[in-house]
Formats: C-alpha cells, sequence, structure tokens
C-alpha cells in the first residue's frame, strides 16, 4: 500500500483567498488581481501573436522572456526563472531550498502559501512582525 508522507497527511491544506459569488464588483487586493480589464491595444497584440502557435506548446525554459527581461533589468537571462505564476516560482524555490527540518523565515502577515509550501517539505517557519 502506498501512503501519503506523515507531513502531508497531518496537513490541514492550503485555503485560497475568499472568492465573493459577485466577485465583480469587488477590486480584490488579497488574490493581486488587477481590477481593470486590459487595455484594447492589449488584446488586439494578444491575438496577433497568439494566431498558430496557440496549438502548440510554449518554450518550457522561456528564453525569449528571459533575454528579453534581461535587457531590461540588465541581468543575465540565466539569473532569471520564469513560471506560470507566483505559486509555481515559490514552489519551485522553496523546494530547492528548503529541506526537511530547516527554516524558513517571512515577515507576519504575508501570504499563507509560504507557510503550506514549508509543511510540504518538512521545513519549520519562523515569522516577524512588520515593526521587528
Amino acid at each position: 500500500m502506498i501512503t501519503l508522507r506523515k507531513n502531508i497527511a497531518e496537513m490541514a491544506g492550503y485555503v485560497p483567498g475568499y472568492q465573493p459569488a459577485d466577485a465583480a464588483s469587488y477590486i480584490k487586493l488579497n488574490t493581486n488581481e488587477n481590477a481593470y480589464p486590459p487595455s484594447p491595444r492589449v488584446l488586439a497584440a494578444i491575438v496577433k501573436g497568439v494566431g498558430e502557435g496557440l496549438r502548440r506548446y510554449p518554450d518550457a525554459a522561456s528564453r525569449l522572456a528571459r533575454e528579453e527581461a534581461g535587457k531590461l533589468y540588465g541581468f543575465d537571462p540565466s539569473w532569471i526563472i520564469m513560471g506560470n505564476g507566483s505559486d509555481e516560482v515559490l514552489n519551485n524555490l522553496i523546494r530547492a531550498f528548503a529541506g526537511e527540518g530547516e527554516e524558513i523565515a517571512y515577515v507576519h502577515p504575508s501570504y499563507s502559501y509560504y507557510g503550506t509550501l514549508a509543511a510540504i517539505q518538512g521545513a519549520r517557519v519562523r515569522t516577524f512582525g512588520l515593526t521587528e
């Protein structure tokens, strides 16, 4: 029989931010959503740029995006990490740098997903108040 790791089985699980049923009438700062729709120029560029590429997977290494970000910010593209949103990037960073029994520190209140990721890795959490 295959069983879950003990620390995973004991977790309560991640609870995402509150999503009201009439979300369109709110500006939800807790989920980093934009309060405004994209401009018509952005939508037109997306439609034009997608074309045939929509039926294929994008470059998994995000080479072009990393090169352009590197030019913009003055970094070598090999130093830039791209992902499918901040949760994926955070997941990869925590998995790479936080081992079982090691410590993750962050300011509290903060993003609750940090604690969830630490628990998955079996890492300890140390939080600091905003004024510490």
